[in-house]
């Protein structure tokens, strides 16, 4: 479900409150998540579903939009709505919860909340075949960073504009470390695998951990550009003196 908001308007305003109640309310509820993204930095979303009034509440399944709340917003219209659309929306046994998670917040910027439902993640390959990015996910996230060597994992959700530009410089940055197995540029789609986000802490998009032997040492907050990102990687791995793991392939930045 997602709703739209504009902070200084009263309306908006006057939800807020009542959405942090609902979330709370439902927070234990494995099958749903309620969440916001700003339309002033996600407008990549916003315009995908075509958010013209704030707030506006949309109910999500599968990725897909089924419904769009206009009843009252007193609490307890909502909490009817969300049972009743829970309700007639059981998954089965062999689906996973999803969430699209939440953007800071900003009381002076637009923004859009999402209330999302059960999405199956079946279809997740280890590798993409397409660049040299692991795919990681509830299933393969601990053979894929538990082996002797490092992972560089991102954390990311396809609806984030941040991590829409980071991809193709996360692509690139798996190609300069193709040749070197123990070296693995990953990435986690938190909207299909929440779980599995929720369980490591994630909490905005993108998030770049890095793991050595399968254990985290530390989290990424630089630039994202691809220089800094290949130094920050080879850094680490000479300074847990893993020297031998680039070879000589260390210095091909401008390839």
């Amino acid at each position: 479900m997602l709703k739209t908001t504009e902070s200084k308007r009263f309306h908006c305003r006057e939800l807020l409150p009542v959405w942090q109640q609902l979330a709370s309310e439902f927070v234990d509820n494995l099958h749903l998540t309620i969440a916001k993204v700003d339309c002033t930095v996600e407008q990549f979303i916003c315009k995908k579903y075509r958010i013209t009034q704030f707030p506006t509440l949309i109910w999500f399944q599968n990725g897909v939009e089924k419904d769009r709340y206009t009843d009252s917003r007193d609490i307890n219209r909502l909490r009817d709505y969300v049972q009743i659309m829970l309700n007639s929306q059981l998954p089965t046994s062999t689906e996973e919860t999803t969430t699209l998670s939440p953007s800071e917040d900003d009381e002076d910027e637009k923004e859009t909340i999402i209330m999302k439902d059960v999405k199956d993640e079946s279809t997740e390959n280890v590798e993409d075949n397409e660049d040299k990015v692991h795919i990681l996910n509830a299933q393969t996230f601990t053979q894929g960073v538990s082996f002797e060597g490092y992972a560089f994992v991102n954390y990311f959700a396809p609806w984030c504009s941040h991590c829409i530009k980071l991809a193709p410089v996360w692509s690139q940055l798996a190609k300069k470390f193709s040749k070197h197995p123990e070296i693995r540029i990953s990435k986690v789609d938190c909207t299909a695998n929440e779980l599995l986000c929720r369980d490591h802490g994630i909490r905005a998009f993108p998030t770049l951990l890095f793991y050595r032997f399968g254990e985290l040492i530390v989290e990424y907050n630089s630039f994202k550009d691809l220089d800094s990102l290949y130094d920050f990687v080879v850094k680490q791995v000479e300074s847990n003196n893993d020297e031998h793991f680039l070879n000589e392939d260390n210095d091909d930045i401008g390839n």
